[in-house]
């Protein structure tokens, strides 16, 4: 039979086991529902997008007026499929333009292409930067940026 100061040890050793078993769930529980307010948090900001280019002329029949391209903080258009935006007009490259939110301004880039990319009839030849309203002009598209 254990002695008495045994006794009372094993009982401490019992409740600080407790203890710890218990601050470990609490803290398992806040990570998680921290995890799960940082999620719902991002969501909602994804859930409206940062500004939309809308057509104002389109290309032939696959483009209707008022159609509409949510932009992500970077956005590339062109044909190719890799673009966020892709488009099949034939007058666009590959890899055309590229839309991207620096310090919460629009960067218009034009990269490369064989016909330009247009700002408000004014073709560009380095970055330049847009605002709502502009009209972008990408091949026989006409564009305008919408916040």
């Amino acid at each position: 039979m254990p002695d008495a100061p045994t006794a009372g040890l094993i009982l401490i050793l019992r409740l600080g086991l407790l203890a710890l078993l218990y601050a470990f769930l609490g803290t398992v529980i806040w990570l998680v529902w921290r995890d799960l307010r940082a999620t719902a948090t991002q969501a909602s900001r994804t859930a409206r997008p940062l500004a939309r280019l809308v057509v104002e002329e389109g290309s032939g029949g696959e483009l209707r007026p008022g159609e509409s391209f949510n932009l992500l903080p970077v956005t590339a258009i062109g044909r190719d499929l890799s673009n966020t935006i892709v488009l099949a007009d034939p007058a666009i490259s590959s890899q055309h333009t590229l839309l991207s939110l620096r310090e919460g301004r629009w960067w218009v880039e034009d990269l490369g292409s064989r016909n330009g990319t247009y700002v408000n009839g004014a073709r560009v030849m380095r970055p330049l930067i847009v605002s709502p309203g502009d009209l972008i002009g990408i091949g026989h598209i006409q564009m305008r940026l919408v916040l």
